[in-house]
């Protein structure tokens, strides 16, 4: 009785007010309430309306239900909307999942008149979804293949390519395709009603050839890819950083001077002693290293990436750690020397010294040795 009551209203807000027989086949051999309805059953009427070649927006007429608040509903879900596109999920949803879209592209010189023009020619092709993109927040993969932009905003017509669809695997072995879209851009001299109007006209009637984009259309946050270049670049940055860190060249000296002392270890093994004083000479070498190590050396964490700042503790625990690590070092330095050498004593031994070259070794009065004059008397 409220539909009744209220088709008049209806007709008068520019809905048309039918009757179907809900189980009625379609063509694709489901009833009404099969395809759209699922959910609900036919003990009561169902009221829904249909527009712009959306599914079905279903009402549920109770008791309290007036057939003002009837018309208020068909009026709001059959209403042209041009919508605002924020992310690649309403791009997806709102454009991309149509069957005909125009999409409307701008970059701060969208006028009221430019906006006016949009949506008179909505109104007259309400099978064709309208979508608008703000290009600096947002950018289009398929922007740089469009007409130059000469101050006004720019419009293109989107279509699937249902002759054309490619399969692709996905990650865990699954079959996805992916459809391929035809495209034309609007290239009038004027932004108005009608230049817009007659160009949906002829790209969707058929009327215009469309071309095949060769770029899937999407659309990418500004400041997100803004954010992931300037990680990439830091990321990039400590990479480059960690490969000519001066703890990487110290490590690369110090094994380098390592394998030396062990091939000139190994030498003298089959040649004479070193001179006195060797040891301590080498010992003072390694000692210069070990602090050139540290002076050098940069502040890396467990995984090997250098650290912004270290704590006190922190700090105190590193250069304690350092040093014990430097003290075994030169212990072992000691003992390989001693191994290849066979001296356990670094200094001068009194017994290899020649006497006659020495000054300290000539006799002396005083050490027990007769004088050639006492010898005479």
């Amino acid at each position: 009785r409220t539909f009744l009551d209220s088709a008049a209203d209806l007709s008068e807000a520019g809905v048309t007010p039918a009757v179907i027989d809900c189980n009625g086949k379609l063509p694709s051999g489901k009833t009404v309430m099969e395809r759209f309805f699922k959910d609900k059953t036919l003990e009561e009427p169902v009221f829904f309306v249909v527009s712009n070649r959306l599914p079905p927006r279903p009402f549920s007429i109770k008791s309290h239900v007036t057939p003002k608040m009837l018309v208020s509903f068909a009026s709001n879900v059959t209403a042209v909307k041009v919508i605002r596109i924020n992310d690649a999920d309403e791009f997806r949803e709102n454009c991309l999942r149509r069957k005909q879209c125009a999409l409307v592209i701008f970059d701060g010189n969208y006028t009221e008149g430019g906006t006016a023009a949009v949506k008179e020619a909505a109104m007259k092709h309400r099978g064709i979804a309208v979508v608008e993109i703000d290009i600096r927040k947002l950018r289009l993969s398929i922007e740089d293949a469009l007409p130059p932009n000469k101050g006004e905003p720019r419009m293109v017509y989107l279509a699937p390519d249902l002759s054309a669809k490619d399969e692709k695997k996905t990650k865990d072995s699954k079959k996805k395709t992916e459809v391929k879209y035809l495209g034309k851009a609007f290239k009038g001299a004027t932004w108005d009603d009608k230049a817009l109007s007659d160009f949906l006209d002829s790209a969707s009637n058929g009327t215009t050839k469309l071309a095949k984009l060769k770029i899937y259309p999407q659309v990418f946050d500004r400041k997100e890819e803004e954010k992931a270049a300037r990680k990439a670049e830091r990321k990039a940055a400590e990479k480059k950083n960690k490969k000519d860190s001066p703890y990487d060249h110290v490590k690369d000296e110090e094994s380098s001077s390592s394998s030396n002392n062990k091939k000139t270890s190994s030498s003298k093994k089959s040649s004479s002693p070193p001179k006195t004083g060797g040891h301590r000479e080498s010992t003072s070498k390694r000692t210069a290293t070990g602090a050139k190590a540290n002076k050098n050396k940069v502040q890396l964490d467990k995984k090997g990436r250098q650290r912004k700042s270290w704590s006190p503790e922190e700090q105190i625990k590193a250069e304690q750690e350092e040093r014990e690590r430097e003290q075994r070092r030169r212990e072992q330095m000691m003992q390989e020397a001693e191994q290849a050498d066979g001296i356990e004593f670094v200094g001068e031994d009194v017994s290899d010294v020649d006497l006659e070259d020495h000054e300290d070794a000539r006799p002396r009065r005083g050490d027990g040795i007769e004088d050639d004059d006492d010898d005479e008397e």
